[in-house]
């Protein structure tokens, strides 16, 4: 039997979960708020609207030949790679395992060299096409200063996945299953390996399925810029703060934002 005290117990404690709840949700929502880059678009000045423009531009601007570099620079020199595979397939007569060898090394050249072809390059031409944007009036710029913030938003998300696990780890799988699958014919077709070199052969064959692709898609994944998803990271943070804009003429620079669960301010003179 359940006594009063108990029900007023029970009461209280489920008005304090309630309450505790209420709160984090409306932190939740805060900082979802606070990190919506768009949001306060509509509300900012044409000083703020420039201010914003300008510093998202000269980020791509800044990133932009090292973007070009590094995605121009692996397609050509995985393109220059299949080079050699090609000829060996069209000139030699080879048996199963060594041609499964070559069109393994082709086939995984032609897909890394599709994938930095097709996904999209903001990094590269992100500054370019920001410029080209038209702001003489408020309401251009407004429209200018969204499109550079889906930009750098999308270029964030590409090198986020260019220079992730996940790239990196496709390589890696690619390779055990190569491997693994050239082993297996080696030795079907040829038994026990009949000779020392046949043995050497095979071994750096399946050493180099192995290993070639996860170290190609690893320097590929750490070396990638991160300059767009660094400074994205940041500026959604800060992009509605009131202060977010060049005050240098007029005294020192206030920005007050917050970031995940800290609150920042800023003073530059």
């Amino acid at each position: 039997m359940t006594t009063p005290g108990q029900h007023r117990g029970a009461s209280r404690i489920t008005f304090l979960f309630g309450a505790a709840l209420a709160v984090g949700i409306a932190l939740a929502a805060s900082t979802a708020r606070a990190q919506d880059a768009y949001h306060c678009i509509e509300e900012l000045s044409e000083d703020q609207l420039d201010y914003r423009i300008q510093k998202i531009q000269s980020n791509f601007e800044d990133g932009q030949e090292k973007a070009a570099a590094w995605r121009f620079g692996w397609m050509f020199a995985l393109a220059g790679s299949l080079m050699q595979p090609t000829y060996n397939l069209v000139t030699q007569e080879s048996p199963r395992a060594e041609r499964f060898f070559e069109w393994a090394i082709i086939g995984g050249g032609i897909a890394a060299v599709l994938q930095l072809a097709v996904i999209p390059m903001p990094g590269v031409w992100g500054a370019k096409r920001i410029r080209r944007k038209p702001g003489k009036t408020i309401e251009e710029k407004r429209a200018k200063l969204r499109y550079a913030t889906q930009t750098l938003e999308k270029s964030a998300k590409v090198q986020e996945y260019l220079g992730g696990p996940n790239y990196g780890g496709g390589g890696v799988v690619y390779g055990l299953v190569m491997g693994s699958v050239y082993v297996g014919l080696y030795h079907d077709e040829n038994g026990d390996l009949p000779t020392a070199f046949d043995r050497r052969m095979a071994r750096f064959r399946a050493a180099g399925l192995y290993l070639i692709p996860p170290v190609l898609s690893i320097g590929q994944a750490v070396s990638h810029p991160k300059h767009s998803y660094e400074y994205w990271e940041q500026y959604r943070g800060i992009a509605c703060s009131s202060k977010y804009y060049d005050t240098s003429e007029r005294g020192p620079e206030l920005d007050l934002g917050f970031s995940g669960t800290s609150l920042t301010l800023k003073v530059r003179f």
